[in-house]
């Protein structure tokens, strides 16, 4: 009896590190073939902004890609100015300024933490400055037609003497950006403060 099992034993371990084998050597290979595809991909069709097909059918990806990437960036650097930035105890009047580039439910839903966010004590933090910004990783999916944009923001806390309380705040930020019928707006965001 003890033969037998040991049998069997082997006989499942050999068919296990033949799957084993074989889905890695599937998986590398159907990624390196992805991975080709796109990196040999020479012309982008996609209908953005409202234009034709036939407009953007034979240009470059670069070409086309730039154009959406240079108002995905400038959206998001519009939106962490009246977002992140706070110059005045009413934040909200700033935050008011992005109202056309943010998704409405998406707006809503961050006006209410603006206005929450201020009525709250802050233990003296009532201003905040941007430091710096670096926007990046942008991407556009070909599919569902959106973009994907990310940024890092150093900020500085300030207290209600302008005085710094708290230096080189990192917040991540993760964009999604949807086209609402021809307009370019920013529809879902996540954030990491570190």
């Amino acid at each position: 009896m003890d033969k037998n099992r040991k049998k069997n034993l082997k006989i499942y371990l050999v068919f296990l590190i033949s799957f084993l084998i074989f889905s890695i050597y599937g998986f590398i290979k159907f990624n390196g073939n992805a991975k080709e595809k796109i990196n040999n991909s020479k012309s982008i069709k996609c209908n953005l902004d409202n234009k034709t097909d036939n407009e953007n059918e034979n240009k470059p990806i670069e070409e086309v890609g730039s154009e959406y990437k240079n108002k995905s960036i400038d959206i998001v650097k519009r939106f962490l100015k009246s977002y992140h930035l706070i110059e005045s105890t009413k934040p909200i009047n700033e935050f008011e300024k992005a109202k056309d580039i943010v998704a409405e439910q998406l707006y809503l839903e961050l006006e209410q933490e603006v206005i929450g966010n201020a009525s709250v004590p802050n233990k003296g933090l009532i201003y905040r400055t941007i430091e710096s910004m670096k926007v990046y990783d942008y991407s556009f999916d070909d599919e569902s037609k959106e973009i994907h944009v990310k940024a890092d923001v150093y900020s500085n806390w300030l207290n209600e003497n302008k005085k710094i309380s708290a230096k080189n705040e990192l917040t991540k930020y993760d964009f999604l950006i949807t086209n609402f019928s021809g307009d370019w707006k920013i529809s879902q965001i996540t954030t990491e403060i570190y």
